[in-house]
């Protein structure tokens, strides 16, 4: 099991094959099957038989395109300029410049606030490029990936996924997020300790100026050069006595 490796492509292919060559052609257990395979089932459902009538064949899909992409999962996105963003993947494409920034409509139209949203289909098995809803022509668009990489490779949503995975944990990767943390640390360090010298600056100086407050608030008042002018002192003369 260990060496056993196949892609999504091929390990849908092989599922493909599986359903319409055994599953479908093989008899069924079930007792509302009563031992029929599928292609039967499916064949007495449009055709018939002496117990059921038959429904005839649908009406068929005239484009096949139109309806493989409506049931594709969709997700939605305001337009901005570049384009979309879409499972960390940008998307962009001249058609998305007439709905940028577009703002939301009230039932009686006037604009709100909010930017509005778009429908976008994706595959999950090419995320080369996504289908854009157009509202005004009610047609898809394609819009393509703006990295010419996965453009060209046309990979899975899970293979970037472990693509990127892989990039994040591989020596290099690592090493540089190794790098950028001591940095990191190192401007923090810094930091701290300029905000710690700049707070203990701040603190020496509201001490000394509270020391100069106290003094003055307990040295004796000094006397103004007017008051002491008009201040009287009584001195008695000395007397003498004489023999």
């Amino acid at each position: 099991m260990k060496e056993a490796r196949f892609t999504i492509k091929e390990l849908e292919k092989l599922f493909t094959l599986w359903i319409l060559t055994v599953y479908h052609v093989r008899p069924h257990n079930a007792k509302s099957m009563n031992k029929f395979s599928p292609n039967e089932m499916w064949n007495k459902g449009f055709d018939g038989d002496e117990n059921n009538k038959g429904i005839g064949f649908p009406r068929m899909i005239t484009n096949t395109e139109i309806f493989n992409t409506d049931l594709l999962p969709s997700i939605s996105r305001t337009i901005r300029h570049g384009g979309v963003v879409i499972n960390h993947n940008k998307y962009f494409s001249p058609i998305l410049n007439h709905f940028v920034n577009r703002k939301e409509k009230y039932s009686g139209g006037k604009l709100s606030n909010r930017n509005q949203r778009h429908d976008f289909k994706i595959n999950l098995a090419d995320i080369s490029h996504v289908h854009f809803k157009n509202p005004i022509t009610k047609k898809y668009e394609r819009i393509e990936n703006t990295d010419l990489k996965i453009l060209k490779s046309k990979p899975s949503l899970y293979e970037f996924n472990q693509s990127k995975k892989k990039k994040e944990n591989s020596p290099e990767k690592v090493k540089h997020n190794y790098a950028v943390t001591l940095k990191g640390k190192s401007n923090l360090k810094k930091e701290a300790s300029t905000l710690s010298a700049r707070k203990a600056k701040e603190i020496k100086k509201e001490q000394l100026e509270k020391t100069k407050l106290d003094f003055q608030e307990d040295s004796p008042p000094k006397i103004q050069p007017e008051i002491a002018d008009e201040v009287q002192i009584n001195i008695t003369p000395f007397k003498t006595k004489r023999n």
